[in-house]
């Protein structure tokens, strides 16, 4: 990598920490000896996390269990560093929840999920700890969007928005505050081997041998790579940057018949 992440004394926050693209963030890290502070709702799945995170090298390791879907949530994260001592100078916005399924039968509890956790928990937990950056002289921000910020296809109406909102949000932010020594960077992967699709691990293994899905290692490598550079935003995968401009150019008739063949997997 271009820069190497300097956060000095301080710590890399991970919501999301304790699995999938954020474990792997977070092991990417620790490979440098930073210090982390690894953010879930799952005490049991959080302490596994630690103890991984310990052994790839990271400096230390903290662990918060909360739930950042919560109105009072992310104010809750943000205090509860700051009653520890925490100083946090990088900061990854990696929690969320993956939807597909349409508008009109999707709960709302389900609707309320998701725009809490990737509109609310992420402006709300940039707007308090990047203030926090700006008085320190620096930081780095990691927002985590997705490739289907730029695919509003049926069923994935609520994903694909909330994800455009915070790949959105993260250049506007790179823009406001990238002069004040805080760089912000928007990853948008495509597929990734992890649970959050609900793929089986034959299929995810199956689908990173064809080259379908990334492991989410690889993406965290990219991710890391792209923010030390200090990039504004990363698409990690040749073959999801080229399927991006395919997406966007496909016909009606062939999203219609995407949506025919894909209906019965809403869920």
């Amino acid at each position: 990598m271009a820069r190497r992440i300097d956060i000095g004394n301080r710590w890399a926050l991970i919501t999301g920490g304790s699995s999938g693209i954020g474990l792997a963030i977070g092991k990417e890290l620790a490979h440098s000896g930073l210090r982390l502070i690894i953010v879930g709702r799952n005490e049991q799945r959080l302490a596994q996390a630690e103890q991984v995170l310990r052994g790839e090298g990271a400096a230390d390791v903290m662990t918060i269990a909360t739930d950042l879907a919560t109105a009072e949530g992310p104010r809750n994260l943000y205090n509860e560093c700051h009653t520890r001592g925490l100083d946090v100078g990088l900061l990854m916005n990696n929690a969320g929840t993956f939807i597909y399924k349409d508008l009109v039968g999707l709960e709302a509890e389900r609707v309320e999920q998701i725009l809490a956790l990737h509109v609310r928990a992420t402006t709300t937990l940039c707007r308090l700890f990047v203030a926090d950056m700006v008085d320190y002289g620096g930081g780095w921000v990691l927002n985590m969007s997705s490739l289907a910020e730029a695919m509003p296809l049926p069923g994935l109406g609520m994903y694909s928005a909330t994800k455009a909102y915070v790949h959105n949000f993260s250049l506007a932010l790179a823009a406001e505050v990238g002069d004040k020594g805080v760089v912000v960077c928007s990853a948008r992967p495509g597929g990734v081997a992890t649970d959050l699709y609900g793929l089986p691990p034959r299929w995810q293994q199956r689908g990173v041998r064809w080259g379908v899905i990334m492991t989410p290692e690889r993406v965290a490598r990219r991710c890391i790579g792209a923010l030390a550079k200090g990039r504004r935003s990363v698409t990690p995968g040749v073959g999801n940057r080229i399927g991006l401009v395919v997406v966007r150019r496909l016909p009606r008739r062939v999203v219609d018949f995407l949506r025919r063949r894909t209906f019965g997997f809403q869920k």
